[in-house]
């Protein structure tokens, strides 16, 4: 489960279905990243944070090893 864009879209009070209609994107795509998590492609991800109006890695952290 991607917590992280479930709250990032429930701290904004929006829907599902008003997030997806303002990323272009389908209401089932943001439901099964919520719920499934994972990366989408940078397309619907920087879709997703300019929607949002938020920094990209607030929603998807990205794991650097450690060198």
């Amino acid at each position: 489960m991607n917590n992280r864009l479930y709250f990032a879209r429930t701290k904004r009070r929006m829907t599902q279905s008003e997030l997806a209609r303002r990323a272009g994107v389908s209401r089932t795509t943001v439901s099964m990243l919520e719920r499934r998590g994972g990366y989408p492609s940078m397309r619907v991800a920087t879709a997703l944070c300019n929607a949002l109006g938020c920094a990209f890695l607030e929603v998807f952290p990205v794991d650097l090893p450690m060198l």
